[in-house]
């Protein structure tokens, strides 16, 4: 009987242990799921849970991202695969607009570095029937023969994602020190023109 006794409390220490062992390893190790990621953020940040529109993956100072959508505006969350991606990121808010939302990466408000590929720029339309938008840049007195465009097609979850070149216009430290002009061009299915808009970046 008390060797049954024995067996039972070292099976049950065992169980235990390995149970520590098993916590541990869950609750120390960085998580990799960008849904688990983006929802740690927002309660960490004391939000609700939003309706998430997309992940995606960007080339600047920040690996990825992912945006999410409340009543009142948007959640974008980015962070750093190096060397702890559920730890390394901001998450920022932008409330909604009457006819767009657009905004840029949080990685603007950090110092330039030269390892950035291209300038994320996130717009949402409320024009249901714009399914193609184009950004177009154009340089100020200073420098008018400065100017880029780029045409992208409305992501699956109801935004534009544009990935613009850094070398067009130069990654500045802080993306409202562009002294140009910079409008955003929304297209329905047949190419005609519906709405042209003014960026101003939220700051």
């Amino acid at each position: 009987m008390k060797k049954k006794r024995r067996i039972l409390q070292s099976i049950l220490c065992c169980i235990i242990i390995a149970s520590a062992v098993l916590f541990y390893i869950w609750f120390t190790a960085p998580m990799t799921d960008p849904v688990q990621i983006f929802r740690a953020a927002e309660r960490r940040n004391l939000y609700k849970k939003s309706e998430i529109m997309g992940y995606e993956e960007l080339f600047f100072d920040f690996d990825y991202a992912v945006l999410g959508k409340t009543k009142q505006g948007y959640l974008l969350y980015e962070w750093s695969g190096r060397p702890h991606p559920s730890y390394t990121g901001v998450l920022r808010y932008y409330p909604k607009q009457e006819e767009i939302t657009a905004f840029s990466s949080a990685g603007f408000l950090s110092e330039h570095r030269s390892g950035h590929k291209s300038i994320p720029l996130f717009v949402i339309a409320k024009n249901y029937r714009a399914v193609n938008a184009k950004v177009v840049f154009q340089g100020s007195a200073n420098n008018p023969e400065q100017h880029y465009e780029q045409e992208v097609t409305r992501r699956d979850g109801g935004y534009f994602l544009f990935q613009i070149p850094c070398d067009e216009l130069g990654c500045p430290s802080r993306f409202y020190f562009w002294e140009g002009n910079c409008t955003i061009l929304l297209y329905d299915h047949n190419g005609n023109l519906l709405e042209t808009h003014a960026y101003i970046p939220q700051r």
